[in-house]
């Protein structure tokens, strides 16, 4: 009889530490996949488009400085797919 006992408690303590451990294994899985969702979310939620017009400060190979109020917008652009840029022209660039 006493070894039942024994044998139960021994079972239920088993039990509980199984139950704790899968716990706190899983607890771990959720936080991780929640961390990954919200990175995952912000990487393909879209690059900032911009508007700006004003006259054209520089021009280099693949970038144009543009003057938008008191702001120099640098913004990195292809050759090949814009048309001919100098300094001074106004552009609006999107």
């Amino acid at each position: 009889m006493l070894a039942k006992i024994f044998i139960d408690i021994i079972a239920a303590s088993y039990y509980f530490i199984l139950k704790y451990f899968y716990w706190e294994e899983m607890k771990t899985t959720l936080i991780f996949l929640a961390v990954l969702i919200a990175f995952t979310a912000t990487a393909f939620a879209g690059a900032k488009s911009y508007k700006v017009t004003g006259p054209v400060l520089a021009v280099s190979n693949d970038v144009i400085r543009v003057q938008k109020d008191n702001e120099k917008w640098e913004i990195n652009y292809d050759k090949t797919k814009i048309p001919l840029v100098k300094v001074g022209d106004k552009v609006t660039i999107k």
